[in-house]
């Protein structure tokens, strides 16, 4: 979840006037200038000739920041005439320079409130850009972007301190896809799989580690995580619908990769126009190095936590791996997961963008019929394939709506149709 606050100077920052008209987006060339950097806790802003007029970055003038001893979190910000408009540009991107790869860059955004995001770096030396997504918070409440590199760790002045950083522009984050919603399962290029990282936590989408050809999100929980680093599966705008709990239906059910059993694993939902409400609930990893199939029942809430109110809206959801442990801990780990839904639920086709097919019940037992909509009609073939990625069913020519499943063990499997001219994979848990 991004963490969004109301006003609080939570940080000793030092205060100084606006020398100039700043607006997004800005590239140094004019503006900011180094009047117009305001440093706190160590950190040390300027404009400079670039350093390295290569690559995607030709320009002559960039920004400096240089974190001398001080804080963990120095650095400097750039003060804006006026407040941002987030309603349709919602990320923020630009072009960094930094001396080592895996360094976090922290952007945060302040004036009537409070929004910080990270990114990590992937290059040495080398100028990339890095995107941060705000998609979702409220406009006209941020007025003030501030620069923290190298976040978690002391500076001290040297080389390895320094980092650079141009063309700061705000664009659309969403790249006209549709809002991420349930089902889950971050196929296809027409819905938004987005995901937002909080407190050291760094995820992405990625290739299934047992099957390649299965997309899912990779979690790394850095050495610097705190104990409640997570990850929101969706960008701050939530989900396009709250979830359909109902008092029969309170069971989240999620696939998850990890190295080891008895992982901690949290899940939580939340109102995106107000955090507080939310409910939380926790279980176990039962094995490691395989995928498993994780039952989160929002009704049986942590101790401590409020209990699930059915007149919430639950538009924003979130996981944490190795919950209540911090990075240092352990060091870097790397976690998965896939196929986030509501157990029992299927969407109506008209609420899911583009999807051509849907397969229902999601979790059924061995010998179960199962439901094919296909609103356009037409053959298909049909596979399903276990957690090895071996084939235990399929039809070559197939024409009904329905399938009858074999008799088969419990567990995760995965769904392939393919028609003449696309392919649509969906997960299915036999019991």
């Amino acid at each position: 979840m991004i963490r969004l606050y109301s006003f609080a100077v939570i940080l000793s920052f030092a205060f100084s006037t606006v020398s100039a008209q700043q607006i997004l987006p800005f590239d140094f060339e004019l503006a900011p200038t180094t009047a117009d950097f305001v440093n706190f806790e160590g950190g040390e802003g300027s404009v400079i000739a670039n350093p390295d007029p290569s690559g995607i970055n030709t320009s002559d003038q960039v920004g400096q920041i240089i974190r001398f001893p001080g804080e963990i979190w120095a650095g400097s910000k750039i003060i804006l005439s006026d407040y941002i408009d987030l309603s349709v540009l919602g990320g923020i991107r630009m072009k960094v320079r930094v001396p080592l790869p895996n360094t976090v860059v922290k952007l945060k955004l302040e004036g009537l409130a409070v929004g910080e995001l990270d990114a990590m770096t992937t290059v040495t030396d080398e100028w990339e850009t890095l995107v941060w997504d705000f998609t979702g918070l409220q406009s006209g409440v941020f007025n003030e972007v501030v620069f923290m590199f190298d976040f978690g760790n002391f500076g001290d002045g040297s080389q390895w301190s320094t980092f650079q950083f141009d063309d700061v522009e705000m664009f659309d984050a969403t790249y006209g896809l549709a809002q991420i919603d349930l089902p889950i399962n971050f196929e296809g290029d027409a819905v938004n799989y987005h995901t937002t990282s909080f407190a050291g936590n760094f995820s992405s989408l990625a290739s299934d580690p047992v099957m390649p050809n299965n997309s899912v999100v990779e979690v790394l929980k850095t050495w610097q995580s705190l104990n409640y680093s997570g990850t929101t599966i969706s960008t701050p705008a939530g989900l396009a619908n709250p979830v359909p709990f109902t008092t029969e239906q309170t069971v989240i059910t999620t696939r998850v990769f990890t190295q080891a059993a008895g992982i901690p694993v949290r899940f939580k939902a939340e109102e995106s126009s107000n955090p507080a409400n939310s409910v939380e609930t926790q279980v176990l990893t039962t094995v490691g190095g395989e995928w498993e199939t994780l039952t989160f029942d929002l009704s049986q809430q942590v101790d401590g936590t409020q209990p699930i109110n059915l007149n919430f809206n639950y538009d924003l959801i979130s996981i944490f791996f190795d919950f209540g442990q911090p990075g240092s801990v352990l060091g870097n780990q790397t976690f998965y997961f896939d196929d986030v839904n509501l157990e029992g639920w299927v969407a109506d086709l008209s609420e899911v963008p583009n999807v051509r097919f849907l397969l229902y019940p999601t979790v059924l037992s061995s010998g179960q019929e199962l439901q094919i909509i296909r609103p356009e009609g037409g053959g298909y073939a049909w596979s399903l394939y276990d957690a090895q990625g071996r084939c235990v069913h399929d039809i070559q020519n197939g024409m009904g709506n329905s399938v009858l499943l074999p008799t088969l063990q419990a567990g995760v499997y995965h769904a392939v149709v393919a028609t003449s001219n696309e392919v649509f994979k969906q997960s299915l848990i036999i019991r």
